[in-house]
């Protein structure tokens, strides 16, 4: 994850980059890269993520995974601190 979730890379200073398991050498995408990398190199069946930036709906783009956004306060956001 991007450190407090402030870009669309998926780069962290402190940990490093998740590689992208569908091109590799690519940025895996946002706050949710870890996220996006577990699905799409089939570890996981799926997984959650915040979409307060578009993060979910980039790393599908970025990953070749598919992205669902709930419609709003469907699922709840007790305990999250609002990034907008």
């Amino acid at each position: 994850m991007d450190e407090m979730a402030y870009s669309i890379n998926g780069e962290n200073a402190h940990y490093g980059m998740p590689t992208n398991p569908c091109i590799p050498g690519r940025v895996p995408a946002g706050s949710s890269s870890g996220s996006a990398v577990a699905v799409a190199a089939n570890l996981v069946d799926f997984s959650l993520g915040t979409d307060t930036g578009g993060s979910v709906m980039v790393f599908a783009a970025y990953c070749a995974s598919f992205g669902l956004r709930p419609s709003h306060g469907l699922v709840s956001t007790q305990n999250v601190i609002p990034m907008a």
